[in-house]
């Protein structure tokens, strides 16, 4: 009886040690995925960063595209106003030239007709 009782001593303590050692690998294992999942928060908020600067960099993009637009509308009504101006002028200058010759006819005429009396 005592021998028997020794021999499941033994296995209740070889159980017990087993036991310990699965404890160990559960605690280590436990650790792993604490540190795993840390690692992916760590990732997910790197992602989220990502996201946040790729958002604010399609939004300037957009800002930018619009001020191009805007500035491009300008550069046409500009260039329709200088071409305005450009017709006006050549205008202007067709007027004054036209002017010119009838007041040079006007001092003809009146050159001649002082000759005349």
């Amino acid at each position: 009886l005592a021998s028997e009782s020794a021999a499941l001593s033994l296995a209740a303590t070889d159980e017990l040690a087993a036991s310990a050692e699965l404890q160990s690998k559960g605690i280590a294992d436990r650790e792993e995925g604490v540190l795993l999942q840390e690692g992916a928060i760590v990732e997910e908020e790197k992602a989220e960063v990502e996201l946040a600067r790729a958002a604010e960099e399609a939004f300037m993009a957009e800002v930018k595209q619009e001020e191009a637009t805007a500035l491009h509308e300008k550069s046409a009504a500009d260039l329709a106003e200088s071409d305005a101006l450009l017709s006006s002028s050549v205008e202007l200058g067709a007027k004054s030239q036209l002017l010119q010759s009838e007041a040079e006819m006007e001092r003809s005429e009146a050159a001649m007709d002082e000759e005349r009396s």
